[in-house]
């Protein structure tokens, strides 16, 4: 049976070696919609503020085709913006929906963009029993995908401004002598991403350790940059893996 929507509050914060205004060009940036959110097909807007867009998400539970509509409700350039959203997907007759109020603030320390979001959504989505998602498995899924969103716009914003900066000052040198620094650029200031900001904490020594084995096995063939994009990959497929052992939880969980 379906029950009445669920009410979820979901609130976190991350941090990406970038400045606040790479980070906020980017997620303003529809071209970066269409490569970093999950599932996105088509994305039109509609006026200067909403957006419609059609997201397929094959993760359960949350599995289906979406009709969303995105509104900015409030935005002060580059560190805050608040929207509304409703996404539908049209199951059997029987719509799954998510709606709600979502917010993010952006602050600069040092050289770092700390990234705070929080959302208020109301979720009514059942599984292929017809039965309710329970909400602690629906609010680990959308946890899930926001952490691969924020682990593909981390990768994003580097690519953009990082890579095409080390570039450049690659291009100026003129020495016989091989670039060192050029790679020492590439190698420290990598796109982490960093849950709750903190830097120095198991995140952090699970990403080197990771960088440390595509190194080993020559993945990236020496590049510093192709080594820190095949270990973000390597971490968003971890995070795909725990989703599905997420899912595998909560068939388990005896039913109301």
């Amino acid at each position: 049976m379906r029950d009445e929507g669920r009410f979820m509050e979901i609130e976190g914060t991350y941090t990406i070696q970038a400045t606040p205004n790479e980070v906020w060009e980017c997620l303003l940036d529809q071209n970066t919609w269409m490569h970093v959110a999950s599932g996105v097909e088509r994305m039109e807007q509609v006026d200067a503020r909403s957006y419609r867009l059609t997201i397929h998400l094959n993760q359960a539970p949350l599995a289906g085709t979406y009709t969303t509509r995105a509104t900015i409700t409030e935005l002060h350039a580059p560190y805050y913006c608040r929207l509304s959203l409703s996404a539908i997907d049209e199951k059997d007759g029987q719509p799954n929906t998510l709606m709600g109020y979502g917010s993010f603030h952006l602050n600069q320390q040092e050289n770092l963009a700390i990234i705070a979001y929080q959302a208020d959504i109301s979720s009514n989505v059942v599984d292929e029993t017809d039965a309710s998602v329970s909400p602690l498995v629906m609010k680990g899924a959308v946890k899930l995908l926001l952490q691969q969103f924020f682990t593909t716009l981390a990768e994003r914003v580097y690519k953009k401004y990082r890579v095409h900066m080390n570039e450049t000052d690659a291009s100026t040198h003129t020495s016989n002598e091989p670039f060192v620094t050029h790679e020492q650029r590439i190698t420290i200031p990598s796109p982490l991403l960093y849950p709750n900001g903190e830097h120095d904490t198991k995140s952090n020594q699970q990403h080197s350790r990771l960088r440390w084995f595509v190194h080993l096995l020559h993945i990236g063939k020496g590049n510093p940059a192709e080594e820190i994009r095949w270990t973000l990959r390597i971490r968003r497929y971890s995070i795909a893996s725990v989703l599905l052992f997420l899912v595998w939880i909560g068939t388990r969980i005896p039913r109301r």
